[in-house]
């Protein structure tokens, strides 16, 4: 997102739960980014391959074609669903930003996220978020872990990689939720698997000689690949003390 001055600031807890959380939400498979064509007011164009017609799973189809009609019921600003197929292959999205054409919104693979954020394309978003909101979570970390990452940040930790064997170990295995103690106190953790069901994402991840070559370039061709359809790959990992935890669910329980 661009440092337009026209930029809305301050969105409050209702707009985010009216719709605009349902923007932040994705899997590992795709990861929706907001571009640097924003402006107040009008539609938003967002570039994404999960089309009708598509060879994508049915499921994730209908999630993010709900989820735009859920935003344009509850928003002035409206999303519009461009579907493009291969937008990820080749230079088609970076010729786009180049161009000054590129998309409001798109779905980028986890892999490639940060190409875009160190060229400029990308902003970070949390100056726009009314602090009342960002005190909701304020020790909480997220991580997208995976054991063969394409970026060695997102490589698991020994912690992390005991939650995703736990995953591969049992398919039928959808969350896993754990208490674990750290140099700075017990966290609890809450997380889920990315199970690679999204054919697309070979691509990028099967070979490094099919893969594009920027993303070699900045990563090499010794991380990412191997990829196999239906396996785990990796885990959501969200983690919070546990003493906001419990603070948390102390106060729900007054409340009540």
């Amino acid at each position: 997102m661009s440092n337009d001055a026209n930029m809305p600031r301050g969105l409050n807890r209702r707009d985010i739960l009216k719709g605009g959380a349902a923007l932040g939400a994705a899997g590992l498979a795709g990861l929706p980014l907001v571009g640097s064509a924003y402006a107040q007011g009008k539609t938003l164009n967002f570039w994404n391959f999960y089309a009708p017609d598509s060879e994508q799973p049915k499921a994730q189809v209908e999630w993010w074609t709900k989820m735009a009609a859920d935003w344009n019921a509850a928003n002035d600003t409206k999303v519009e669903l461009d579907y493009l197929v291969d937008y990820m292959q080749g230079n088609k999205l970076s010729t786009a930003f180049a161009s000054g054409q590129g998309p409001d919104l798109f779905l980028i693979s986890p892999g490639d996220f940060l190409r875009y954020y160190n060229g400029g394309a990308l902003l970070d978003l949390t100056p726009f978020i009314d602090p009342e909101v960002q005190k909701d979570f304020p020790d909480y970390t997220y991580k997208e872990a995976a054991l063969n990452p394409t970026n060695p940040a997102d490589r698991a930790t020994n912690w992390e990689a005991d939650i995703i064997d736990a995953f591969k170990r049992n398919t039928k295995l959808s969350e896993l939720v754990v208490a674990r103690d750290s140099p700075t106190g017990q966290f609890l953790t809450f997380a889920r698997p990315f199970r690679l069901t999204d054919r697309a994402c070979l691509a990028c991840h099967s070979t490094p000689a099919a893969a594009p070559a920027t993303m070699v370039d900045l990563y090499g061709n010794g991380n990412g690949f191997g990829w196999v359809l239906g396996d785990v790959i990796g885990a959501q990992i969200v983690s919070v003390p546990m003493a906001t935890a419990i603070a948390r669910a102390d106060r729900s329980l007054i409340a009540f």
